[in-house]
């Protein structure tokens, strides 16, 4: 992982096996942020995600991909040091929306994290 401080924004550049879940934690913890907005594209060689399949009581069903994935777009927040993303995907046999829950990183992938709030 290589970071990059630029202001209020950390851009995050992330290598093949890095797991995407674990570097926001890590950075959330290490800059004590509050609260941010999360955005990130690249590739990955797994990703894991959620579909709501249920309104009340809400329940999502969980989605593993074990194969190469275009991830267009990872949106998000950060708020109250919780991680709550979206991602929007392709592989050859299709596309995938739904709630992130983690990727591990293939070839590269990027993050910016705009920090709205933190403990500093």
């Amino acid at each position: 992982m290589e970071l990059r401080e630029k202001g209020l924004d950390l851009i995050v550049y992330l290598n093949t096996g890095e797991e995407i879940s674990k570097i926001i934690n890590k950075i959330v913890r290490e800059y004590k942020i509050i609260d941010a907005k999360v955005t990130g594209y690249g590739w990955l060689s797994f990703l894991e995600y959620g579909v709501l399949i249920e309104n009340d009581p809400i329940f999502s069903q969980k989605n593993h991909l074990i194969e190469l994935v275009t991830v267009g777009s990872l949106i998000g927040l950060v708020e109250e040091h919780e991680m709550k993303l979206m991602v929007s995907a392709a592989t050859k046999k299709g596309q995938h929306i739904g709630e992130f829950i983690n990727g591990t990183v293939v070839n590269e992938f990027s993050l910016t994290i705009s920090i709205i709030k933190n403990d500093i």
